[in-house]
C-alpha cells in the first residue's frame, strides 16, 4: 500500500507533473577513498564501520575563471577573520535558538537584525556590491534561500522576504556559487545521490516502485528529488516538515526537477516526540515502515543550546525505518573552514557544530550498531554524511 492510499486524515497526496528542466544539477564523484578513522582525528572506539574521503566536482565553481574564484574567496576570508575577531571581542549580540518561533501554530522566521555580526555583514556586502545578495540574506533562514545556493543559474531575480524582485547579478552568482556552504551543501547532496543510487534496489524493487521513502524536515526537498533522479527511481515519497511554504515549494519543485515518483505531505512538529509517535502509527496503519529516510540538513539543530536531544530526535526518526532499511544523515562539522562567515557574516540560524566522534556518539547512544555506519567526509570540509543500514 502507498502511502497516497493510506486512510489517514493528516497526510496530503498530490500529483506531479514530471517534465524536468534541467535545473540544480548535481557534482560529481571523482574519487572515493577508504580511510581509517584514526587519520580524521577519531576515536577507535567510537569508529564506524567504515570512513571515505570524498571527491566532489562542483558544477558551479568551474564556471568561474580562476580569477574570480581567488578574489571571491580573499573577500570570504576577509569577512570570516573580521567576524571571528569582534565575536572573540564579545562583540556580538548572537544567542543561541532554534531557527524559527512557533506562535499560535503559526511559523515565523526570526528577523533580528543582530542576530549574528552586522558590522562583518555590512561589510561583505559592500565589498561584494550586490543587491541580490542583500535581498538573499532576508530570506535566511528559509528554505527558499537554500534554492539559489543549489544552483546559482536557476532563477533570474530573487524574491525577497516582502514580495518583491531584486535581479540577480554576476556577484550574487559568484557569491553563491563559491561560498564554502554553498559549495558544502552542494557536495553533501551529491554524496547522497551516491549513496541512494547504490542502496535504491537493494531496499526496494527494481525502479524503486513501491519504494516507500520519508524525507525528514524536508524543506524544499531537493536533495531528496536529485537523490531519487541520479538513482533512477519512482519512489513513493513523504515529505514532513513544520514549515507550510516550504512543503508548498516541494510540491512545485518535484515535477521541475523531474522527479517521477508518487508524492504525499504532512505538516509536522519533528522535535515533539508524541508528533512522530503518531507518524510512525500512521505508516503502520498505511502499509508499513519506511525503506528510504533522508534528514540531511536538520541534525545541526539539535543539541543542549537548541533545546533538542538528539539522541531522543534520532531514536524517533529510527523507529520509522524499517529492518534492512536505509537512513542517510549528515551534520556540520566543528572543524570546517570559516565557521564565522556563517553564523556572522551570513547570520544563519544558530547550529550545533560536532565533531566525527561526538556525532558517532550519539548515534550509538541512540542504539543504533556503529558498525553499520558509513561515514562520508567531502573534501570541502563542511559536512559529514552518514548511510545507515537498519
Amino acid at each position: 500500500m502507498s502511502f497516497n492510499d493510506a486512510d489517514v486524515n493528516s497526510m496530503d497526496v498530490v500529483s506531479v507533473d514530471s517534465f524536468g528542466s534541467g535545473c540544480y544539477p548535481l557534482g560529481e564523484i571523482v574519487t572515493s577513498r577508504l580511510v581509517d578513522y584514526r587519520e580524521v582525528g577519531g576515536d577507535p572506539q567510537l569508529a564506524p564501520g567504515s570512513v571515505s574521503i570524498v571527491e566532489v566536482a562542483d558544477p558551479f565553481v568551474s564556471r568561474w575563471p580562476l580569477q574570480d574564484q581567488q578574489r571571491y574567496e580573499t573577500l570570504e576570508v576577509a569577512a570570516d577573520d573580521l567576524a571571528r575577531a569582534r565575536r572573540a571581542g564579545g562583540l556580538w549580540q548572537r544567542k543561541p535558538g532554534g531557527a524559527y518561533t512557533e506562535h499560535d501554530g503559526t511559523l515565523t522566521a526570526k528577523t533580528d537584525s543582530q542576530w549574528g555580526d552586522p558590522v562583518a555583514s555590512s561589510y561583505w556586502l559592500k565589498e561584494l556590491g550586490s543587491d541580490a545578495m542583500a535581498a538573499w540574506m532576508r530570506l535566511i533562514p528559509s528554505a527558499r534561500a537554500l534554492l539559489h545556493l543549489a544552483d546559482p543559474w536557476g532563477d533570474e531575480s530573487v524574491v525577497d522576504v516582502d514580495g518583491g524582485t531584486v535581479r540577480v547579478d554576476d556577484a550574487a552568482r559568484l557569491g553563491w556559487s563559491m561560498s564554502i556552504d554553498a559549495i558544502g551543501i552542494r557536495s553533501r547532496a551529491a554524496v547522497m545521490a551516491d549513496l541512494v543510487a547504490r542502496r535504491a534496489v537493494q531496499v526496494g524493487s527494481p525502479g524503486g516502485a513501491g519504494l516507500r521513502w520519508l524525507s525528514v524536515a524536508c524543506g524544499t526537498a531537493l536533495p531528496a528529488f536529485q537523490a531519487a533522479c541520479a538513482a533512477g527511481i519512482a519512489p513513493d515519497m513523504l515529505l514532513i516538515d513544520i514549515d507550510r511554504d516550504a512543503l508548498g515549494m516541494a510540491v512545485s519543485l518535484a515535477g521541475s526537477v523531474g522527479f517521477a515518483g508518487r508524492l504525499s505531505t504532512k505538516r509536522t512538529n519533528i522535535f515533539r516526540r508524541s508528533s512522530m509517535d503518531e507518524l510512525h502509527r500512521e505508516l503502520l496503519v498505511s502499509g508499513g515502515l519506511v525503506k528510504m529516510i533522508d534528514m540531511l540538513g536538520i541534525f545541526e539543530y539539535t543539541g543542549p543550546n537548541l533545546g533538542v536531544d538528539p539522541v531522543g530526535f534520532l531514536q524517533s526518526v529510527w523507529e520509522c525505518l524499517a529492518p534492512g532499511g536505509y537512513l542517510v544523515t549528515g551534520q556540520m562539522r566543528a572543524d570546517r573552514p570559516r565557521p564565522d562567515f556563517t553564523t556572522g557574516v551570513v547570520q544563519w540560524p544558530y547550529v550545533e557544530l560536532r565533531t566525527p566522534d561526538e556525532f558517532m556518539a550519539i548515534i550509538e547512544a541512540a542504539g543504533i550498531d556503529r558498525n553499520r555506519v558509513e561515514l562520508h567526509l567531502p573534501e570541502d570540509g563542511v559536512y559529514m554524511i552518514a548511510g545507515i543500514t537498519k
